[in-house]
């Protein structure tokens, strides 16, 4: 499981909010799409987050919720391994077993990185949910 970025695309939306296709891929199913508009940098910080808390045991599962429509990613721990249920209004439309969690948080901290690069060389973003973004960035 990992999460992309086109990097080509990142945009402001307004003076302070950058949009970018950003979604999931699970062995090659995009989620919500492939080439999803949403806002990056508050997906990012609140991923980063959730995905550390499950990994470092401080909760037993995570959502993955994306701020431009009715989409969740569900993580959970189920035994030694980790599942995701990909819903849509709630309602479950996939389920993957044996999700590497450890990879899509590595996933997410180069796509956080790659985003900071980007947002820091074109002036974009609020300098508020930057700060947000490099303190989940480094963990």
């Amino acid at each position: 499981m990992t999460v992309s970025l086109d990097r080509t695309r990142v945009e402001n939306d307004s003076p302070e909010l950058v949009v970018a296709p950003i979604w999931l891929d699970l062995d090659g199913s995009p989620f919500p799409e492939e080439g999803w508009f949403d806002f990056p940098i508050p997906l990012l910080t609140w991923w980063l987050t959730e995905v550390r808390d499950l990994l470092n045991g401080e909760q037993d599962e995570c959502w993955l919720t994306f701020m431009d429509g009715p989409f969740e990613a569900r993580i959970a721990r189920e035994g030694d391994a980790f599942v995701v249920d990909l819903t849509h209004w709630e309602e479950v439309t996939d389920h993957f077993i044996g999700v590497r969690v450890d990879e899509l948080l590595t996933s997410l901290e180069a796509t956080a990185r790659s985003l900071i690069a980007i947002c820091e060389s074109r002036q974009l973003g609020s300098e508020v949910d930057m700060a947000a973004l490099r303190a989940a960035a480094t963990g």
